[in-house]
């Protein structure tokens, strides 16, 4: 690989991070090696030699730099190191580590301190651990109303909330109804999908007859007719949008 030593030059005066990991530029007068990116002073013109590895840095003579540490840099293996601890801070929460035993313990637990946790965590994924805890919480909640006949208040408490006040209060932010009211919805809809079962299985049918029988241009508006009043009985507004979303690109006859 070729290095543009004046490019290499311009990139790390601009400290520009879509080089980093590209080259390393080695400086004479330390007799330091760092990534373009590095927070040390820009050394001078006359004193800087580009490598495409760190191990060419290191066999012409050159010490790695520890502010910038090369062998953090792209394509090593500690580059991914915030995105890590965001994974396994991610999986614990979801487990429930923070219910049992708080933000304190999940830090404790990642052996960082609670402001990098969050400070790692808001830049990885947008939010704190606090805020994706109550995001987790809320996501059981909705699996247990919808799938169980759990009481509300065993739900609150089987979810992580401390309070059912908490819960109430959690759930109506963020879905604007109660949770008596998401499992209503959430039956409503079980009883329509069962009650359109056996008329999907006849239009199913049918519609296999028509590709069989007929050119798929043909089969298709045909199909559409068959499958109108599935849609409208299970739900008016996506009923034949539903349908037309789902049909392919290229409709071709035999």
């Amino acid at each position: 690989m070729t290095l543009d030593p004046d490019t290499c030059y311009r990139a790390v005066v601009a400290r520009d991070p879509r080089f980093d990991g590209r080259f390393f530029t080695g400086v004479t007068s330390t007799g330091i090696y760092c990534r373009p990116v590095c927070p040390a002073r820009t050394p001078a013109r006359a004193n800087m030699r580009f490598f495409a590895h760190a191990g060419a840095a290191e066999a012409a003579g050159f010490r790695a730099c520890r502010r910038c540490r090369p062998e953090t840099s792209p394509g090593s293996p500690d580059w991914n190191v915030r995105a890590d601890l965001a994974a396994r801070a991610v999986r614990l929460i979801a487990d429930g580590y923070v219910d049992a035993h708080g933000i304190g313990g999940l830090a404790a637990r990642l052996a960082v301190t609670q402001r990098h946790l969050h400070r790692v965590l808001v830049a990885e994924l947008g939010a704190g651990p606090q805020a994706l805890a109550r995001t987790a919480r809320l996501q059981t909640a909705r699996r247990l109303l919808a799938e169980t006949t759990l009481p509300v208040t065993d739900v609150a408490f089987a979810s992580g909330f401390s309070s059912v006040r908490q819960f109430n209060a959690s759930v109506r932010e963020s879905s604007g109804r109660s949770p008596s009211e998401l499992r209503a919805r959430a039956q409503a809809v079980a009883e329509r999908i069962a009650a359109n079962a056996p008329l999907s299985v006849l239009a199913a049918k049918r519609t296999v007859a028509l590709v069989a029988e007929q050119p798929l241009s043909q089969a298709y508006e045909a199909a559409e007719r068959i499958w109108e009043p599935v849609y409208r009985s299970a739900d008016a507004q996506e009923g034949p949008a539903a349908f037309r979303e789902k049909r392919p690109p290229t409709w071709t006859g035999r």
